[in-house]
């Protein structure tokens, strides 16, 4: 069996799958999305255009979150808890909109507040992290589990890409403290 994950080495969605393949035998291919050619090819793999995408044999897989459920479901991990699908999906809605801030500023557009459309995504991103704050300090991150993964990977991108500061959510940096230094973590940091 071949398996090889595309992706970016400094995508969040990336690097969660990368974290939840640790222990797997499987080949990583880069794919530069800034670079029209290498866009252009990944395009024949993908026709939704995003990453990552997980290929064994002749199978492909789209999104990181379908990846993940497939990937757990062939491990025989338990399945995710409604609580933990909420939260993964306030670290995706977080993760999502800084990208689309991100992008809007590499393309020269203004991230303007006072514009709907730029409120939505600050206020959806400061909401996020509020309540995954919260939820940290409830416990929610104290396991390396996909959900952590998750969150794990959105904070290195948004320090790697200077985004935010996130020293304003200190249960956030202490729940994630004890995974830091895990071999695939490190493996794994964003990097330009």
């Amino acid at each position: 069996m071949t398996t090889i994950l595309y992706g970016s080495t400094t995508s969040p969605y990336v690097r969660r799958i990368r974290l939840l393949l640790e222990d797997s035998d499987y080949q990583f291919e880069p794919v530069n999305v800034y670079e029209q050619t290498a866009r252009q090819a990944f395009s024949d793999i993908s026709p939704i255009r995003k990453l990552p995408v997980l290929k064994i044999d002749d199978n492909v897989i789209y999104d990181s979150g379908v990846i993940s459920q497939y990937w757990l479901m062939q491990t025989g991990a338990d399945p995710l808890t409604v609580q933990q699908h909420n939260l993964i999906s306030a670290v995706d809605a977080a993760t999502d909109s800084l990208i689309i801030i991100m992008q809007s500023k590499n393309s020269g557009l203004t991230v303007d507040e006072s514009k709907l459309f730029y409120d939505l995504q600050i206020g959806r991103v400061e909401a996020c992290f509020d309540w995954l704050e919260t939820q940290a300090e409830q416990g929610a991150f104290a396991q390396w589990d996909y959900p952590t993964i998750a969150l794990l990977t959105l904070v290195g991108w948004v320090e790697f890409r200077q985004l935010r500061d996130l020293s304003v959510y200190p249960a956030i940096e202490a729940a994630l403290a004890p995974f830091a230094n895990r071999p695939s973590v490190l493996a794994t940091v964003p990097q330009a």
